[in-house]
């Protein structure tokens, strides 16, 4: 059963780190894109809002350097809660606490 859960996690992290270095463009255009809508529908939708828009424009931050700061940060939370699993899973897999910790760190 163990063994499973190893291959398991194993699919779960490829196909993690697969799917976060597919989204990369088009989160780069989403987060690149000025949005006209209210503000709660812009942050829905992952689109910089019109009004602060100004906001970086007058700190001196392009649209473009935001976009690549935002996907930046988030691809550096994903890889550590990966390389936390990872750590985990190599460690201590035969615990099953563990490995379930380990299994769900990588989808958060």
């Amino acid at each position: 059963m163990k063994g499973m859960a190893r291959i398991a996690w194993v699919v779960v992290a490829v196909l993690t780190v697969m799917l976060m270095v597919a989204s990369v463009p088009v989160l780069f255009e989403r987060f690149n894109d000025v949005c006209t809508e209210a503000t709660d529908v812009c942050v829905q939708k992952s689109e910089v809002p019109t009004a602060a828009l100004g906001g970086l424009r007058d700190a001196g931050i392009s649209l473009g350097a935001y976009a690549a700061f935002t996907i930046g940060v988030e691809i550096l939370c994903k890889v550590v809660w990966i390389s936390v699993a990872a750590l985990l899973f190599v460690f201590r897999s035969r615990d099953r606490m563990a490995l379930l910790v380990s299994f769900f760190l990588p989808l958060s």
